[in-house]
């Protein structure tokens, strides 16, 4: 998410939203115009008031800016943003989470999104696409595709005027008596080679579980127990854009070990 995702784009967004969300249609569907991504890519206004997403590069998210506030080269000015789904089969009621601990009805849903920003001598593309399976006997699966493209204008000295990053991710888990849930997720990312010649791929492994309270779980995500363990091979580590992470290229394999209770009253 800090590179390809959410995280790329910024905190928030801020715009008018259509969204259509009938709980009996197959198809669900959003649009959306805002005040453009606070990309990290290529840097950005710092707006007064705004943290910037990127210390290094002072690029600005877009918390607290308009479409009014001054434009440096590369901030952005405007954006639009669609999201799709489709569902084959199931109730939407399912969709809301990874999770198949309580699901009584077989589900299978394919989505895609796409965001667009026009900035200053530049543009920003951010798509992605997934499916997730679930089912009643507790099995569920996600995989989804990212990618995300920036194209600059203008620029003076050796810097690449584009770069087109992309990666995965695919997890699966397994609820059983409604209580456990052990999953295991991977992901993977692909740098621009013109901005990544070297240790341009990024990869995760990560194996875990989920344990739910109350009878039969009955708490679900209002109260569970979650203990998990990544490993990252040899290369960039968990390298993010943002230039937050402590063990920032160290080139060694790293290890990950996660534990969390969550309440939700």
């Amino acid at each position: 998410n800090d590179i390809l995702g959410g995280g790329a784009i910024g905190p928030r967004s801020q715009g008018i939203d259509l969204l259509w969300s009938s709980p009996q249609d197959t198809i669900h569907a959003e649009a959306m115009i805002h005040d453009g991504s606070g990309n990290v890519v290529a840097g950005g206004a710092v707006v007064p008031g705004n943290t910037p997403v990127n210390a290094a590069t002072t690029a600005a998210s877009s918390v607290n800016t308009n479409f009014t506030d001054s434009k440096t080269p590369y901030s952005p000015i405007v954006g639009t943003a669609f999201r799709g789904e489709w569902k084959a089969f199931g109730d939407w009621s399912n969709y809301t989470d990874f999770t198949a601990r309580a699901v009584d009805k077989n589900l299978l849903v394919f989505g895609g999104g796409l965001d667009y920003t026009d900035a200053v001598n530049s543009n920003y593309v951010h798509a992605e696409i997934d499916a997730q399976y679930k089912n009643s006997r507790g099995y569920s699966l996600y995989i989804a595709g990212l990618g995300d493209f920036t194209a600059l204008r203008g620029v003076a000295g050796p810097v690449p005027v584009s770069n087109f990053d992309y990666g995965g991710l695919l997890q699966v888990a397994y609820a059983f008596e409604k209580k456990y849930e052990p999953f295991f997720r991977v992901d993977a990312i692909r740098l621009d080679h013109d901005l990544a010649p070297t240790h341009n791929l990024i990869s995760e492994f990560t194996l875990g579980a989920n344990y739910y309270l109350g009878d039969e779980g009955a708490y679900g995500h209002h109260a569970k127990f979650t203990l998990d363990a990544s490993y990252l091979p040899l290369g960039p580590g968990p390298v993010n854009r943002l230039n937050e992470d402590e063990l920032f290229s160290n080139y060694r394999n790293e290890f990950l070990f996660e534990g969390t209770f969550q309440l939700w009253l």
